[in-house]
């Protein structure tokens, strides 16, 4: 209860995460309604009997107030971001948000529709898309605030059905963007360019500036991606090799600009500042220039949810000391996601967010705890003890997201931190002594040779850690699970804090659930027969499971890989067998007392016109010709079906051909 009274921003923090997921269900409208109507008779109530003990009555009230205000923000949230003419073609001016990213296939350019045009009328619509503009000469002098005039339609990223399927459309909503679209290089021109003042724009030319400075300064390839990414949060020069060594070793927190970060730029500039503590005015003065500093920071790396979190945080801290109070540290933390949330609702459901936020609840409440176990009187020893409690207690917090969003645990996390976390700091350092003293001849030779060694040694012990044997864990968890363990460390810490042994045990019990839920879905696994065909337009995927023996028929290994790799984990199955679909196109095979038959191409050549195949399944996929005839020659065929890699003429024959034919079951 001292908890709860001592963080009131805790109790509106929750109640306003209520009514934002509460819009996520079917029922908010009706709750929205009920929660005002509670609120105003509760205060009604409240002013009626204004007692000291009917104190809890007024709190009530605010409560569902706060869940009516989420839910009102996330549904007006929601119809804000809704694309305006999403499935329909015509003429879009729309404007370039950024610079153009460059895909294996593609330009991608995230932008904002001006107008629309169509042989009826010209009209202005506003909204957030994506397109992915065909790769030539022209699209690479592209730059952040270019006017285009594309013809297209707008459609919203649907799921294809998939088992573990990740909703890309869901995660562009949430991201602001309602729609996207392929252009080809005829469909496209360059109309114009936006001269208006922004904030944004010119925090992101102030951006390049800087990272232009790194070039000039000869910091390249790899040690530029992580330098660019480390300390302005500059992402777009990361190869897919250093995502996926940072992030298999537990380390790519490093490389995402949050908390560590600015809480490094707020001690050097404590320091920097620090001649300013003499009286009380200097005191002011120090902490306002620090937060202007830090807000500066802030727009540099792109106002991310994290940097936001973090700024607003150490914002608030200096605010405090400005003031003379010292800063309830939950309170602080939670007033940050109640001030985020109001801003922008979408924030709850990103990833980044949820990361950060149980990382500083964890490291807050259970460092202390864990570091008082052992108190080493060598410095270098309470070093190193300190570092390995904020990293346990760290993963304690952002584990269970992790395995839920990546299905992946770094094994040598902690070995990581002890690279990673030193040389960031002494990365940030040195890359803002190399900004300032960028123009004084030698110097910044002499910091940028001692940066770019810093950040190679780095990566070659980040690459050494990432090729250790076991160095990932892969595995699934669903939302039961992920619940199971929250409530588990959750009322492990009460347990810490109380001594009461009933906390400690149910503790035990969140534990026990979370294994029994995974052994009931191993055990189903395991005594189930499954055929899935898997939609993909690349490739030819067709995954046979039994008993959790793993085969799959497929034209692209790669392809079943990506397709099927978090749904073989949730089924526990076995290392997949591939055979490839050619193969298969001459003779038919059993599964689950059924004949299957894969058409890659014509009826084979030996089987005579006359001769009847004995099969009850047939699936077509690439180019085949398909008629009456082709129907006619399976003697007990129950289900046609074509793969989504044939092309939309040739499906459309099948289902002709075959509503024509009328196969025994369709």
């Amino acid at each position: 209860m001292n908890f709860l009274y001592n963080t009131p921003f805790f109790r509106i923090c929750l109640a306003l995460i209520i009514g934002i997921l509460l819009n996520e269900t079917d029922i908010q409208k009706p709750l929205f309604i009920a929660s005002i109507f509670i609120s105003i008779c509760t205060f009604l109530i409240y002013k009626l009997i204004s007692s000291y003990q009917k104190q809890w009555i007024f709190g009530v009230a605010v409560f569902f107030a706060f869940i009516s205000i989420g839910t009102f923000i996330a549904f007006f949230s929601e119809q804000k971001k809704r694309f305006p003419l999403e499935n329909v073609e015509g003429f879009f001016e729309v404007e370039l948000l950024e610079n153009p990213i460059e895909k294996p296939r593609s330009y991608l350019c995230r932008v904002k529709t001006i107008s629309f045009s169509d042989s009826i009328c010209t009209s202005e619509t506003k909204g957030n898309a994506i397109l992915y503009l065909q790769k030539d000469s022209l699209v690479s002098q592209l730059r952040r605030n270019d006017v285009l005039l594309v013809h297209t339609k707008f459609t919203k990223p649907s799921l294809k059905g998939n088992p573990e399927e990740f909703d890309f459309g869901k995660y562009l909503s949430r991201k602001g963007f309602g729609g996207t679209a392929y252009i080809s290089s005829k469909k496209w021109k360059k109309v114009g360019h936006n001269e208006q003042f922004s904030i944004k724009n010119l925090a992101e030319d102030a951006r390049n500036y800087l990272l232009n400075i790194y070039k000039n300064c000869n910091i390249s390839d790899n040690e530029f991606g992580i330098l660019a990414a480390l300390t302005l949060g500059y992402k777009d020069a990361l190869t897919p090799e250093l995502r996926e060594s940072f992030s298999t070793t537990g380390a790519m927190h490093v490389l995402a600009v949050s908390g560590l970060h600015v809480g490094i730029i707020y001690m050097i500039l404590g320091f920097f500042f620090g001649f300013l503590g003499k009286n009380r005015r200097q005191v002011i003065l120090k902490n306002i220039i620090i937060i202007i500093f830090l807000i500066v920071y802030a727009f540099l790396t792109g106002l991310s949810p994290s940097v936001s979190r973090a700024t607003l945080m150490f914002s608030l801290m200096a605010l405090w000391n400005a003031i003379g109070r010292k800063s309830q540290i939950y309170n602080t933390i939670f007033f940050s996601a109640f001030v985020l949330l109001l801003l922008n609702p979408d924030y709850l459901f990103d990833v980044g967010f949820q990361l950060s936020y149980s990382a500083v609840i964890a490291i807050v409440f259970f460092q202390p705890k864990l570091s008082a176990v052992w108190q080493p009187q060598n410095r270098v020893l309470r070093w190193c003890w300190e570092l390995v409690c904020v990293s346990l207690v760290a993963q304690v917090g952002t584990a269970p997201f992790s395995i839920y969003y990546f299905h992946q645990f770094p094994t040598y996390f902690l070995l990581s931190n002890f690279v990673v976390i030193p040389a960031a700091s002494v990365i940030i350092y040195s890359a803002v002594l190399l900004l300032v003293f960028s123009s004084v001849p030698f110097l910044n030779v002499v910091l940028a040779f001692l940066l770019k060694w810093v950040l190679k040694i780095m990566y070659f012990l980040i690459s050494s850690i990432e090729h250790l044997p076991f160095a990932l864990s892969k595995i699934y968890i669903d939302e039961f699970q992920l619940l199971a363990l929250y409530l588990m460390v959750i009322l492990f810490g009460a347990y810490v804090v109380n001594r009461r042994f009933i906390l400690f045990y149910l503790s035990l019990n969140c534990c026990l659930l979370f294994f029994v839920i995974r052994l009931v879905t191993h055990y189903n696994s395991i005594s189930q027969q499954q055929m899935i065909i898997f939609s993909s337009s690349k490739a030819n995927v067709i995954n046979l499971v039994s008993f959790s023996e793993n085969v799959v028929i497929c034209s692209d290994a790669d392809e079943a890989r990506q397709l099927a790799e978090v749904y073989w984990l949730k089924e526990r199955t076995t290392a997949p067998t591939f055979i490839a679909d050619t193969l298969l196109s001459q003779t038919a095979f059993v599964f689950d007392d059924k004949r299957y038959l894969v058409l890659t191409k014509s009826i084979p050549k030996r089987f005579s016109r006359q001769q009847k195949l004995n099969v009850d399944n047939l699936i077509i996929s690439r180019k085949i010709f398909v008629d009456s005839l082709l129907f006619s020659r399976f003697d007990s065929l129950e289900t046609v079906s074509a793969t989504d890699n044939v092309p939309t003429y040739i499906r459309r024959r099948v289902e002709n051909v075959r509503n024509k034919f009328s196969p025994k079951k369709n």
